[in-house]
């Protein structure tokens, strides 16, 4: 077979279709080639000002982790910038409270068992508190503090009036309906 040197060989076509899809395909792997090495970075910077002193923060987004840098030691890690959070229900099992309620002031002991400070915790009546729980279903309540990890302090709360008022004076466990903390 001899070939005509004075023909044009013309390329074989490309079909729109398999154009446009190459073009997603390449757009799709810059985007997650972007997404994982540009932006978000796994560390967050924060300029934190405090009584006109300038402190700069590192926060990692994947834990919660806080790291303050400091000018001769470099990064040390602190406590108390991390995000708030709820606690799993596995995790509040190693929260307890024993509380007594008067009139309106419920007063509790909180030991907290976990890796968090605890900010926020919300009880209901246990079996041997002589309260019933469901008077408590439509009580807005939580205990605002600070209960650092691996210890107990004490946290009290005036109860709205739609709580209505109760007595139990002595000391009994109670429930943890919820816990709120920032993990150390």
């Amino acid at each position: 077979m001899k070939l005509d040197k004075t023909q044009k060989q013309t390329p074989p076509r490309i079909d729109a279709g398999v154009w446009k899809s190459v073009t997603i395909g390449i757009g799709v792997v810059v985007a997650l080639l972007f997404g994982v090495f540009v932006w978000p970075t796994r560390y967050r910077y924060i300029n934190l000002k405090v009584e006109g002193n300038s402190f700069a923060i590192r926060e990692d987004r994947l834990t919660g982790k806080t790291w303050r840098l400091f000018p001769n030691s470099g990064w040390e890690q602190t406590s108390g910038f991390g995000p708030i959070r709820t606690l799993s229900e596995e995790e509040r099992q190693n929260v307890k409270a024993s509380c007594t309620l008067v009139d309106q002031l419920l007063d509790c002991d909180i030991k907290n068992e976990t890796d968090y400070t605890l900010t926020r915790v919300t009880v209901s009546p246990g079996a041997d508190s002589g309260l019933n729980i469901f008077d408590f279903i439509f009580c807005d309540h939580g205990m605002k503090g600070t209960v650092e990890p691996h210890s107990m302090a004490g946290m009290s709360e005036f109860l709205p009036e739609s709580c209505g008022k109760y007595y139990a004076p002595r000391k009994t466990d109670w429930t943890i309906d919820n816990a709120e903390g920032r993990r150390q």
